[in-house]
């Protein structure tokens, strides 16, 4: 298995994402210009964006992380141990 702590923090990724998303809002809210006002509402949903990507991509290698670990435990149990099987010595 590999080591967690080489694994990116997706929940901190997430929210800095979203902290981005937010502090383009306030910007674009600020803002008397229409068309920096536009840049900015566009920063803020690019950022929104990618942390929902972020956050379906964590439950998809959650789930594969399970599905694994359940064929692995279906593989072991299915498996007969051949050194404990007398027939398996002929």
């Amino acid at each position: 298995m590999s080591d967690d702590s080489s694994r990116p923090d997706f929940t901190l990724r997430i929210a800095q994402h979203r902290a981005m998303s937010d502090a383009y809002r306030t910007r674009a809210q600020a803002t008397h210009d229409d068309l920096l006002r536009k840049v900015y509402l566009g920063l803020a949903a690019t950022y929104e964006n990618m942390a929902g990507v972020i956050e379906r991509t964590t439950l998809r290698i959650e789930g594969i992380k399970l599905a694994t670990a359940r064929a692995r435990e279906n593989i072991a149990t299915a498996t007969p141990d051949r050194r404990e099987d007398p027939s398996a010595a002929a």
